[in-house]
């Protein structure tokens, strides 16, 4: 019963940020598109990623988040493996 809830949870919040983003007929489109055309999410994502070269892919992420401020109360964690390696929060755009 809580899987049901949860998966009709992530469905309402999807079509929620479709609408809002693409309005009622465009989100509705969007879906009828992915449900006609047999849509692999994961076989686009490979094939937009794989034109891309690693420097492409990381300079649109740091203006993505440039443009796009986290507005939450997160904490941004440093990824460094050993304490001696640059802390990738402190690269500046």
């Amino acid at each position: 019963m809580m899987d049901v809830m949860v998966k009709t949870d992530i469905m309402t919040e999807g079509m929620n940020c479709l609408t809002e983003h693409l309005g009622t007929l465009k989100a509705e489109m969007f879906v009828a598109a992915i449900i006609r055309e047999s849509f692999d999410y994961t076989e686009w994502q490979r094939a937009y990623f794989d034109a891309k070269s690693p420097a492409e892919i990381s300079r649109e992420a740091k203006q993505y988040e440039k443009d796009h401020p986290f507005q939450g109360n997160a904490v941004r964690l440093s990824h460094r493996l050993r304490p001696e390696d640059p802390d990738p929060a402190a690269d500046q755009f």
